[in-house]
């Protein structure tokens, strides 16, 4: 079988040799996945990387958005289309559908309402991780939207660089998934699914889970990234009583 090529930069990769997979997840996005969409393409990077999106059966544009840019860039997306809703029926999205077809050595995730907006987001973290073997997984400063307003939490201001100790895991205090990247070999699939049945917040069990494989790394001098509170949406729960009542 003739493998595929795309240009990364100014040179050839092969198309099954992606260092990083850009995972992502969406539904009913029609009016973010654009913006998304655009932060992983203005990555600079000096290695290859591949576009995983799952679309779970959105009811707008959602899917028609994605694969414009699939269209465009037939070589750089992996794109999965529901015809049903599967968080519906309890399904959990990325251990079940994106993270075991991501061939990087790194998983970076980005759903479809937030957005990155530093290109040098990836190359970073690429060389902070191959630097430093032990660490499993690395995080970063991001900035919040809200109304029209971009602003960063008074507690993250005070945030400095450092190790992030298991107990951060626990309480859901590492960063955002939005910031994270991590060895694609410390995600494990099948555990997430099964803790997933006994505590509904994917990205704890995820934090957790890499904890237990070795440190993770907290970078409060890279601000790459944009997360969206919308109306509607629970936020800001309170991670110690959850933890501590379940």
């Amino acid at each position: 079988m003739k493998k595929q090529f795309f240009i990364q930069g100014l040179k050839m990769v092969e198309r099954d040799k992606p260092l990083v997979s850009i995972c992502c997840i969406t539904y009913n996005h029609e009016n973010y996945i654009k913006q998304t969409i655009e932060g992983f393409l203005m990555q600079k990077t000096n290695f290859p990387i591949e576009i995983i999106i799952h679309d779970d059966a959105s009811t707008d544009n959602t899917a028609s958005i994605i694969r414009h840019f699939e269209k465009d860039y037939p070589n750089l997306f992996r794109c999965i289309y529901q015809k049903n809703n599967q968080y519906s029926k309890g399904i959990m999205i990325s251990p079940t559908f994106v993270w075991p077809k991501a061939k990087g050595k790194y998983i970076a995730i980005c759903e479809g309402d937030d957005y990155w907006t530093n290109p040098l987001k990836l190359q970073k973290q690429v060389d902070f991780l191959e630097a430093n073997n032990n660490v499993v997984a690395h995080y970063h400063l991001y900035s919040n939207l809200f109304e029209g307003k971009i602003f960063i939490k008074d507690y993250q201001k005070k945030m400095v660089s450092f190790e992030i100790p298991f107990i951060h895991s626990l309480q859901g205090t590492n960063g955002g998934t939005l910031t994270m990247m991590a060895r694609t070999s410390a995600i494990n699939n099948e555990w997430m699914l099964k803790l997933s049945k006994y505590y509904p917040f994917g990205d704890r069990i995820l934090d957790f889970l890499l904890a237990i494989g070795g440190p993770s790394y907290y970078d409060a001098s890279l601000n790459g990234a944009v997360h969206r509170l919308r109306s509607g949406i629970s936020k800001g729960a309170d991670w110690n009583k959850i933890i501590y009542y379940n």
